[in-house]
C-alpha cells in the first residue's frame, strides 16, 4: 500500500541514511555509519526515566565516546546541551523556556525548547 512506513523491525539503506527501527542515522558516506552513532545523542525526558538518563544513560554514552549529549525535556520546555571532555560531560549551553539557543556541534541547528513541546 503507497504510503505505508515499514515495520518497525525493517533496515533500508539509502545513500545517506540508515534506519534501525525508529532510529534514524544520518551519513556522509554509508562506510561511516558505525563511526557517527557515537557522534550524537538526543534523549528527551520522560518523568518515568529522568533519573536513569541523567545518571546510568549519561554515564554509559561517556564511557561509549559520545561526544554529544542533548537532554531535552519537553514538559518544562529546556534543552542541555552537554560535549564530552577528557571522557566526561561538561555544559556546553543550556536554553529554557521560549528562547533560541543555536549549537555548534556536531552540526549548526537553532532550537527553541518551547517549539519542540507537544501543545
Amino acid at each position: 500500500m503507497a504510503g505505508r512506513f515499514p515495520p518497525p523491525t525493517a533496515k533500508r539503506h539509502t545513500p545517506r541514511y540508515e534506519l534501525h527501527g525508529g532510529t534514524l542515522i544520518v551519513s556522509s558516506s554509508p562506510s561511516n555509519l558505525h563511526q557517527l552513532a557515537s557522534l550524537l545523542v538526543v534523549e528527551v525526558r520522560s518523568p518515568n526515566t529522568a533519573a536513569i538518563d541523567r545518571t546510568l544513560k549519561r554515564s554509559a554514552y561517556a564511557d561509549l565516546g559520545v561526544k554529544n549529549y542533548w537532554m531535552v525535556d519537553a514538559d518544562h520546555p529546556r534543552i542541555e546541551v552537554l560535549e564530552l571532555v577528557d571522557g566526561a560531560y561538561r555544559e556546553a549551553g543550556s536554553c529554557e523556556g521560549d528562547n533560541d539557543i543555536t549549537i555548534a556541534h556536531p552540526f549548526i541547528v537553532t532550537l527553541n525548547p518551547a517549539r519542540l513541546a507537544v501543545p
